[in-house]
């Protein structure tokens, strides 16, 4: 099999936007909006790959939280994009998600 190439993880981004579009078209009524704003197509250009365990890139851009080790996860990228979208941002405004619907229970 031929390595994965920068291409290949592009057209892995850009599905990935389109299911992103997907959700918010079949959950609009609830979240009050049928598309992200446009700026939420950034995503296209976000290496999430690089945020994940090497053993899960192949898996990085598919719908759904993934492990990234000490019992956390990423976001899914659909729940990281409405979040970004119902914070409405400014252009040029830059957002670090940091553990933002983290939480640890200790025994």
């Amino acid at each position: 099999m031929k390595p994965m190439t920068e291409q290949h993880l592009a057209l892995f981004r850009r599905h990935m936007v389109e299911i992103i579009d997907m959700h918010f078209d079949l959950a609009g009524e609830e979240i009050g909006k049928e598309a992200p704003d446009p700026r939420c197509a950034a995503l296209v250009d976000v290496p999430r790959h690089l945020f994940v365990p090497e053993t899960l890139m192949l898996m990085s851009y598919q719908d759904t939280p993934l492990p990234i080790g000490f019992d956390k996860t990423i976001s899914q990228p659909f729940i990281g994009a409405l979040m970004l979208d119902l914070l409405g941002l400014e252009q040029g405004v830059r957002v670090l998600e940091v553990g933002t619907a983290s939480a640890t229970r200790r025994r």
